[in-house]
């Protein structure tokens, strides 16, 4: 049964949402391991790679299933490095954006991260839909 886009913008969201679950509660790994002070871009990266990675297993076993069960197991790798692309300009944005709201605004370390991340979300729906990267092609 094939999804159709609102369904697919439904998962998307669903595992967008456990992937910032991953992202906030690695930060705040990194925050009580006293990482965060002098080190925040790195552990904003660190903290987004892990939420990229779990939200391509969820997106390509979930959310797209429809799109990808065409390509078969090989387009997998493919997929995986485009999702990277994709998702850098989202991560270095968001790590961008929690350094300017959190050091120079001065806001709440959750807050900035919360909003970095939701602005990064809208992007990185926008253009792996558009990009067709769970095509195959």
């Amino acid at each position: 049964m094939k999804c159709g886009l609102l369904q697919q913008a439904v998962r998307f969201g669903v595992v967008g949402v456990c992937g910032m679950a991953v992202d906030m509660g690695a930060l705040t790994l990194f925050h009580w391991m006293g990482w965060v002070e002098g080190h925040l871009v790195a552990c904003k990266v660190a903290a987004a790679e892990l939420a990229v990675l779990s939200n391509y297993c969820g997106n390509e076993f979930w959310a797209f299933r429809d799109l990808t069960r065409d390509c078969g197991q090989a387009g997998w790798r493919k997929r995986l490095v485009s999702f990277h692309v994709i998702y850098a300009a989202g991560i270095a944005g968001g790590a961008w954006l929690l350094r300017v709201l959190h050091v120079e605004f001065g806001w709440n370390l959750w807050f900035a991260n919360l909003t970095s991340i939701g602005i990064a979300a809208c992007w990185n729906f926008t253009v792996v839909r558009l990009a067709w990267m769970f095509t195959g092609k």
